[in-house]
């Protein structure tokens, strides 16, 4: 199902379909009572390549890292209603720690991308995308929602990302 028609954004919704899970299930011999027994069955996770979990983790790093860009625009908020978001916790420290997130993503994906037998046009992608959070890290004015806000627009809420991701994921297929 996708989403997104007059809108800025596509957006698509995976809806995995039980009757065809369980009939791969049976034809494997898997046990299981749920997704939640499937998924964590050491036949189906022998089946996922280590690139891909590589891949999960870089991803996992760039929503810490935006997650945290995000909330330093409502810190202020945060505090007085008790939220304990990153951006909170990491107070001074934050411009480090989201360079060390965005450079484990990158790590990541490029060992990925390695893995995958991804090409050079990856490798480029990765390198522009690298060279903008970079930029952006250096540049953005951490006490100024309004900087941040202008920070969350020009990095298009992730595109790069989620383009390197779509060729990750394409290739896989």
């Amino acid at each position: 199902i996708v989403f997104g028609h007059g809108r800025k954004y596509l957006t698509a919704l995976i809806e995995i379909d039980f009757d065809s899970v369980a009939d791969w299930a049976r034809a494997n011999n898997v046990n299981y009572t749920g997704f939640t027994s499937l998924v964590q069955n050491a036949a189906v996770q022998g089946l996922i390549a280590f690139d891909t979990w590589l891949l999960f983790a870089g991803c996992v790093l760039w929503v810490i890292a935006y997650d945290t860009i995000y909330a330093l625009q409502d810190r202020e908020d945060d505090a007085l209603i008790g939220v304990r978001s990153t951006a909170l916790r990491l107070g001074s420290a934050t411009r480090p720690w989201l360079a060390g997130f965005y450079a484990g993503m990158l790590a990541l994906l490029g060992a990925a991308g390695f893995l995958a037998g991804l090409g050079p046009l990856f490798y480029l992608g990765l390198a522009a995308t690298a060279w903008l959070l970079a930029r952006q890290v250096r540049r953005v004015d951490l006490d100024d929602p309004a900087d941040v806000t202008s920070f969350l627009r020009t990095t298009g809420g992730g595109t790069r990302t989620r383009a390197l991701l779509a060729q990750h994921t394409a290739h896989l297929a």
